[in-house]
């Protein structure tokens, strides 16, 4: 039981192993499958990949990627604090999108929505993905019970912002390139050996902000067949780690419904943008989103 990096506090969840269609309540249960590879030995191989030649291959990728520029606006210059945290939420119409092009198509109009305002053609933001990458042979992690998180930065450029087809291109391009969906990023700037290199990564600047798209999560909308049962409370969650401080100038939380609208979080702190502001470009977003939905169905 755990949550993303960049969640906000309250913000975890309790999953249990219920299908769609599958037993309800009062109805016996069928036995649970063998157990795959625990979370302990997942960890163990992270560390082994953390010391091997292979992660460190992908040091200049990393780098290109941490080292490029961007700034974020901001209507003030307050502290970040959780106590400042605000939230926008926006409904975006995609049904009838594939899943497997959701991704491709929020970035191309985040890509759209905050070059616009910053007026750049280049975005870098830190993706938060929910995958399971496998780092050693003979892991199967398809039962195992843990929040594999892995948070690596991405650059989102092109030069003509208006040009859909080619954002949403250079965007599905972009990542593509990322190798073993980010995973090695982590391992690097956290478990690798110290070196120059190593250093110089660790040293790049923290990005202002994070994409967490859960995809559907909760597309059953059912509490008796969903994966998700509820939201933990926040006294329950732990304690935060992170002194009062939050780690993102803007964190978005990206879920989709059953009827294949994206619901779109943009948590903020008034201290450094108007709540109008980013609602803003919220608006924005969902307009550039649905125009990109029009735009592929009409090509």
């Amino acid at each position: 039981m755990a949550g993303p990096r960049g969640a906000p506090p309250g913000r975890r969840r309790r999953v249990v192993e219920r299908p769609a269609g599958g037993p309800r309540r009062g109805l016996p249960r069928e036995p649970l499958g063998a157990k795959t590879t625990s979370f302990r030995r997942w960890a163990e191989s992270v560390v082994a990949f953390a010391g091997s030649d292979e992660v460190r291959a992908e040091l200049p990728y990393w780098l290109s990627k941490t080292e490029t520029a961007f700034t974020l606006p901001v209507d003030a210059t307050g502290a970040n604090t959780e106590d400042s945290a605000a939230v926008v939420e926006v409904a975006v119409d995609a049904a009838g999108l594939p899943n497997a092009q959701v991704l491709d198509l929020v970035l191309a109009a985040l890509l759209q929505t905050l070059g616009e305002w910053a007026g750049t053609d280049t975005v870098v933001i830190d993706l938060e993905h929910h995958g399971r990458e496998s780092l050693a042979p003979g892991t199967d992690l398809s039962r195992t019970v843990g929040w594999f998180t892995s948070v690596h930065p991405v650059v989102l450029q092109h030069n003509d912002l208006s040009d859909n087809t080619g954002v949403v291109t250079a965007v599905r391009e972009s990542l593509q390139t990322v190798p073993r969906h980010g995973v090695g990023y982590g391992a690097l700037r956290h478990l690798t050996a110290d070196d120059p290199e190593v250093r110089r990564l660790r040293a790049a600047p923290d990005r202002q902000i994070n994409v967490n798209f859960t995809g559907g999560l909760d597309a059953t909308n059912d509490d008796e067949a969903g994966l998700i049962v509820d939201e933990l409370p926040g006294d329950l969650c732990g304690e935060s780690t992170s002194r009062g401080l939050r780690p993102y100038a803007l964190h978005l939380e990206i879920e989709r419904t059953d009827e294949g609208e994206l619901l779109v979080e943009w948590h903020h702190s008034t201290n450094l943008h108007r709540t109008e502001t980013v609602r803003r470009v919220a608006t924005r977003f969902r307009q550039a989103v649905e125009a990109l939905v029009e735009h592929m169905y009409r090509n």
